[in-house]
């Protein structure tokens, strides 16, 4: 770049220029710096939140590298319409849009480096350099695209000042993008945060184009310029100003709109959450309503077993489907000569001498499996067993309990010799 970029070592060769600038268009330049600032936070959260989705993630990338690679680009050719010398300045057209690509390209590396779930201060200081580097390049570029009856020189030390500016700034904006992108804050929070960082960054932008362009020194040539493919200024202007609102209003549109439809989608799982939470509620208090019913049923039922075991003139022994006493009655008691503390807990066959005994369990087996009535069921004469030793003959009508499956309940009635059984 020998020569397109000339240093001025010692007095200008010539008449030196002198510019004024436009406060109106310097002030919208910042305007424009700060919005192209705001809308690479915004993407950058955005492509952030989409890293699980690689597609979802290179889109809002390129969107992002688009949308502030040209909101950089509008900047630099707004403040150079601020810039006023006294002769005409025309652009070339194919190196002014070539100064934009750089511009497009340099902000999809920034997008890329701060796309790490942790950036690094060695990859912010690279990412600094490169990115800086690449900011000097467009405006120099953007430079070279200025046609004019002057000679356009640089002084070397802010030249080199303005390259620093850039690295430091750039350094800066990715350390924001990366903080800020990352971040989980609520919406508000986070808006106001971008907007504070964009204002931050829209100073250290304008900051570094107009430290270039202090480093620029303009000298009369007198001559006349050959007959390029320019824009004209007022043109420009409007394009600029125009591509600008366009890309900007468009980016943070598409970025509200899916955040707009995140958010439904959100709303509406919310939605169905609550429902199915709400039906699983209902269906608890139905099953704990029907619990209590049981239970107060089962309770009414104890009270009831228990008044007729205490009323009943037979003895009635209750029984499990092994064949363990559950509970008797105080007939029962007196009949086989135990207490309920000896006999609850113990298989009914110690009330039974052989070879009743050993048949009792085939008969009990039997009816919970086939459903077959020997004993359980029917009036069966069986013999007692006391706890003396005696036996007594006795009358069994077995039958289930309909307070539980598997709970038998037994009446023995003692029948003296030649009584006929009790059904």
């Amino acid at each position: 770049m020998g020569e397109l970029i000339v240093f001025l070592d010692g007095p200008a060769p010539g008449y030196e220029l002198k510019a004024v600038y436009s406060p109106g268009l310097v002030a919208l330049s910042y305007i424009v710096a700060s919005i192209a600032a705001f809308t690479a936070l915004d993407f950058a959260g955005r492509m952030m939140e989409n890293r699980g989705d690689r597609t979802a993630a290179y889109s809002w990338l390129v969107g992002g590298a688009c949308a502030m690679g040209a909101g950089i680009w509008c900047m630099h050719f707004v403040a150079m319409l601020a810039f006023r010398l006294p002769l005409p300045v025309r652009y070339d057209l194919p190196i002014t849009l070539l100064s934009m690509l750089f511009a497009i390209i340099i902000s999809g590396f920034a997008l890329m480096v701060v796309n790490h779930r942790d950036v690094s201060r060695t990859r912010l200081l690279v990412g600094g350099v490169i990115m800086g580097l690449g900011i000097c390049t467009m405006h120099y570029t953007g430079m070279i695209a200025m046609h004019m009856d002057a000679a356009i020189l640089y002084r070397r030390e802010w030249f080199l000042l303005s390259i620093v500016n850039a690295i430091v700034c750039s350094t800066i904006a990715l350390w924001l993008v990366s903080f800020l992108g990352g971040t989980t804050q609520r919406a508000r929070t986070r808006t106001r945060y971008n907007v504070m960082a964009a204002m931050m960054m829209g100073v250290a932008i304008c900051g570094t184009h107009y430290t270039a362009m202090y480093a620029t020194v303009c000298v009369s040539t007198g001559g006349q310029t050959q007959p390029v493919a320019d824009i004209d200024p007022t043109l420009l202007g409007t394009m600029i100003g125009g591509v600008t609102i366009a890309i900007m209003g468009a980016a943070l549109a598409v970025s509200l709109w899916t955040i707009s439809r995140r958010l439904e989608r959100q709303n509406l799982l919310l939605t169905d959450e609550i429902a199915e939470r709400r039906r699983a509620e209902a269906l608890a208090a139905r099953d704990v309503t029907e619990r209590k019913q049981a239970e107060t049923q089962l309770l009414e039922s104890e009270a009831r077993m228990t008044a007729i075991l205490a009323a009943a003139v037979d003895a009635i022994i209750i029984i499990d489907a092994s064949g363990t006493i559950e509970s008797l009655n105080t007939a029962a008691e007196k009949l086989f000569g135990y207490t309920v503390l000896d006999l609850v807990g113990q298989n009914v066959k110690m009330l039974m001498p052989a070879p009743y005994k050993a048949e009792h369990d085939g008969y009990l087996h039997n009816y919970t499996t086939t459903g077959v009535k020997k004993i359980i069921g029917i009036g069966r004469e069986v013999v007692g067993l006391r706890k003396n030793g005696e036996t007594f003959p006795s009358a069994v009508p077995a039958v289930q309990s309909a307070r539980k499956r598997g709970r038998h309940r037994g009446r023995h009635r003692h029948r003296p010799d030649g009584e006929q059984a009790a059904g």
